[in-house]
Parts: structure tokens; C-alpha cells; sequence
């Protein structure tokens, strides 16, 4: 699936209603100033507090999409990808933290290069996502030196099969044929994950601000879902079910979900924003 708007589909504006906090730019000026208390923080544990500040903010999907492309950021609607991205750039910009230095620090990650060039400049499936910013050294792969996996190799064809619940593909030319050039690339790409049996196992090897992928079964899929380790057991994410984000315990999360087999678990790298 894409990793965004549709890692749980049909899903709408569940929980529209937008916190007093969020509904304008004074959200930057809030997040700048308790920023400055996390200066002896690791990056995993600014993350981390910088989730914490999203907590209770709506679930929101679709927000990215539009003709031209741009990188669109939101402090007061959050799918589960946009709260891990804004939390990441929030940590990363902190404590210098202001609305133009976030898009910048979201443009670093969402995109290609960093670049904005089109729809097709977007990391759209997980599984790119996180081998990219494996390879460029933004993101170690954790998991993968653990001996609680199993061998996984998802073959993707969500976009390319189901070019219609896509607004881009109204407006962006070749959606098929891009789709599958992504997919092609993406399936030769290999990948451990830590079947839901083991997460009890591994979570004293698992640190506050670590990024956990959520592995699933459906067909043409590669992950459902994505949140934030907050330590003690527990992960933040922005959960359609709860409509809002919300931290919950992730053993007990992970056993309740009917198709998620499993879990990627990623940690950031500190690299500047540019």
C-alpha cells in the first residue's frame, strides 16, 4: 500500500474537529518554545516528546494530494505517516522549530533527493520509504540485526491494480506505468521483519523515538500502518479506529489487528535539515 493516505483504506475526516493548539500558526510558536526543554534529549527521545504533542490531534487522510505537487504539512490532521513525519521534523528542527524550517525538514524525508518534482517525486510505498533512507543513512533498519525475524519479500501491485481511488491519477500522466516501475523496484528489495509472536521478546532491544512499520497480509500490500515506540511497551500513532492519535500498548495492538504479520523497526540517524 502507499504510505499514506491509503494504509487504512476508507478512511474519510473521522474526528474533523481540530484542537484550539493546532488552528493556527501559533502551533509553531507553542512547539518552538517547549522545544527548548528537550536541548539534553537524545533525537529518539525529542521524537518522542514531540509526539507527545500531537496526541489527541484528528486523524485526517488524504491531505497531501493535489495538483501540483507540493509538500503539504499539517499540524492539526494527522494520518498515521504524516504524525511520524511531523514528529521526526519537529525533533530534528528543534529548538529552533518554525513552520518553514518543519516543511523543510518533511520536504528531506518524504521525497526523493529531498526534492519535490512531480507526484511521482513522493516515497509512496513503506517499503521504499524506509530502504531509501536506509541506503542515504538517514534511517538504520534495527530489527535487521535481530534474531527474532522472519524472511519477507511483499510483491506490490496496490497502486498500479487500483489506479481509480487515486486522485493523482486523474492528473498525473502514466499512473499505471509509474506505478509499476515503483513496484517492480520495490519487490526486489528484501526485508526481515519480527512476527507479531515476538514483539514481547524484543522490546527491551527496542528504544523511545524508534519508528515501527506495521507488515501486512493483504494481497499487493507491503505495510498497513506505521507509529512511534514511546517506550514501556507502548507506540503512538494516529489510529482511524480512535479517529485522533492516540498511544496504545503495541503487543496487545498488534495481536487484535486481523492482518498485520508482523513489524519493521527503523531508528533515525541525527543529519541536518537543509
Amino acid at each position: 500500500m502507499t504510505r499514506r493516505e491509503l494504509l487504512e483504506l476508507g478512511i474519510g475526516t473521522a474526528g474533523a474537529l481540530l484542537l484550539p493548539s493546532f488552528l493556527s500558526a501559533d502551533g509553531y510558536s507553542k512547539l518552538a518554545r517547549l522545544s527548548h526543554s528537550w536541548k539534553s534529549f537524545s533525537l529518539g527521545d525529542r521524537i518522542v516528546a514531540a509526539g507527545r504533542e500531537f496526541l489527541g490531534v484528528p486523524y485526517v487522510g488524504w491531505t497531501l494530494e493535489g495538483d501540483p505537487e507540493q509538500c503539504r504539512v499539517y499540524l492539526d490532521k494527522l494520518d498515521c505517516v504524516t504524525f511520524l513525519e511531523c514528529a521526526w521534523a519537529v525533533a530534528r528542527c528543534a529548538p529552533d522549530v518554525t513552520q518553514e524550517r518543519v516543511k523543510r525538514a518533511v520536504t528531506q524525508t518524504r521525497y526523493i533527493n529531498g526534492k519535490v518534482d512531480g507526484y511521482w517525486s513522493r516515497l509512496h510505498y513503506t517499503a521504499h520509504y524506509l530502504w531509501f533512507h536506509k541506503v542515504n543513512e538517514k534511517l538504520r533498519i534495527v530489527s535487521d540485526d535481530w534474531s527474532e525475524f522472519a524472511v519477507w519479500a511483499p510483491e506490490l501491485s496496490f497502486m498500479s491494480k487500483n489506479p481509480d481511488v487515486y486522485p493523482a491519477s486523474r492528473y498525473s500522466s502514466d499512473f499505471v506505468q509509474n506505478a509499476r516501475r515503483i513496484e517492480g523496484m520495490v519487490d526486489r528489495l528484501g526485508f526481515r521483519k519480527v512476527p507479531v509472536e515476538s514483539w514481547e521478546g524484543v522490546l527491551p532491544r527496542m528504544k523511545p523515538g524508534d519508528f515501527v512499520a506495521f507488515c501486512t497480509s493483504k494481497k499487493g500490500l507491503d505495510f498497513s500502518h506505521v507509529g512511534i515506540y514511546s517506550g514501556r511497551g507502548k507506540f503512538m500513532h494516529a489510529s482511524s479506529t480512535a479517529g485522533k492519535v492516540v498511544e496504545q500498548d503495541l503487543v496487545a495492538w498488534g495481536q487484535g489487528v486481523r492482518n498485520c504479520n508482523g513489524m519493521v523497526v527503523s531508528r533515525s540517524a541525527e543529519f541536518p535539515v537543509l
